[in-house]
């Protein structure tokens, strides 16, 4: 039984930690690499489902994993997180015409190019923290 006088306010949902690596290949045999961890959340017109338990509002974890991995693979712009991130806002709220809000949180990590023999490597590299 629901309680007339109980209301949500607020909700916020999503995916945090979806980690995607894009290999740039040269024509040169050059490798380099993009490496990021993106957290997608999402507000909208979803109270149905804490209210009334109907799911139908709902867009699923896996879906904003998916559309993220999907998005990174087309863009030309993974390398450019703010724009991958304008990118990733302006599909969700184009597709969901219920959400009203998109919060896209993008850490991109560093990756070096090994030297061996002095120079370096065409196509290996190390973790070398946060950019």
């Amino acid at each position: 039984m629901s309680n007339p006088n109980v209301y949500l306010k607020t909700a916020r949902y999503g995916k945090d930690l979806v980690r995607l690596l894009r290999v740039y290949r040269e024509p040169s045999g050059v490798q380099r690499c993009t490496e990021l961890t993106v957290r997608l959340l999402l507000e909208g017109d979803i109270e149905t489902s804490f209210t009334k338990a109907d799911n139908t509002v709902v867009v699923t974890t896996d879906t904003c994993k998916n559309t993220v991995n999907v998005l990174a693979k087309r863009s030309q712009n993974v390398d450019n997180i703010e724009v991958f991130a304008q990118e990733l806002t302006r599909h969700v709220l184009n597709q969901y015409r219920h959400i009203s809000s998109v919060h896209v949180k993008i850490i991109k990590h560093k990756w070096t190019r090994l030297n061996v023999d002095g120079k370096p490597h065409p196509h290996s590299f190390v973790r070398d923290g946060e950019d």
